[in-house]
């Protein structure tokens, strides 16, 4: 993904709980600056995503982990 002000996709109101946070932490770390730790977490959210048995959602969280 290219040099983008939000490449972290938002938490949506499906997500189980721990992909919220996740997502939210993501955030908020890369509004700081944080990019690593930013996805550290959003790969997080990812793996949450796929231990809640929420493949499509994990998926896309995967793929936008590639891209940052």
């Amino acid at each position: 993904m290219e040099a983008n002000s939000r490449p972290i996709p938002p938490p949506h109101d499906e997500d189980d709980e721990d992909v919220h946070w996740a997502l939210s932490t993501a955030t908020a770390l890369w509004a700081r600056g944080e990019r690593e730790e930013a996805l550290r977490w959003l790969r997080r959210a990812a793996e949450q995503a796929s231990d809640a048995n929420a493949d499509l959602r994990a998926l896309e969280l995967f793929k936008a982990a590639a891209e940052v």
